[in-house]
């Protein structure tokens, strides 16, 4: 089921990757981008994977896990205003964990080629946006780094 447009807007407006985007510059980037449905149990993308978008989780639950054919090890399990993929998608890199979905899903999907349009309509949105994913990927570096040093302390 489709998740309604105003919705979809105040979801993106709390997201980290969208901070300072206008309104208007939003519905911009709503009217290029696709939006999915996925069934629990269903795989989004898997670990070696090539990458081809960023995902916006706006319904829905999706574990990333490590080594999931094999012996799986649960990395994190995101929800609604979570994104995933950047870091791939950005590094032009192979996905590093496999996407499971663990409740009933939509996703908002940012491929490269929506990318592309906006860098060639819109110059000043395409920076921030990759301005944003940046500031973001080194957030989440930061934290790592911080939950690695916790784990060293640790004993």
């Amino acid at each position: 089921m489709p998740v309604d447009k105003l919705e979809v807007l105040r979801l993106l407006q709390d997201i980290s990757i969208f901070g300072a985007v206008p309104p208007a510059a939003l519905d911009k980037i709503l009217y290029y981008s696709e939006e999915i449905s996925l069934q629990k149990g269903e795989i989004l993308f898997c670990e070696g994977d090539p990458s081809h978008a960023i995902y916006i989780i706006l319904r829905g639950r999706v574990k990333l896990v490590k080594n999931y054919a094999h012996t799986p090890l649960e990395m994190v399990e995101l929800s609604p205003g979570d994104s995933m993929g950047e870091a791939s998608f950005i590094g032009i890199q192979a996905h590093g964990t496999t996407a499971v979905i663990t409740e009933k899903a939509t996703l908002l999907v940012l491929t490269r080629q929506v990318l592309s349009s906006l860098y060639e309509n819109d110059i000043e949105l395409f920076t921030l946006l990759l301005l944003n994913m940046s500031r973001e990927l080194a957030r989440r570096l930061h934290r790592c780094s911080e939950y690695l040093r916790d784990l060293e302390t640790r004993d």
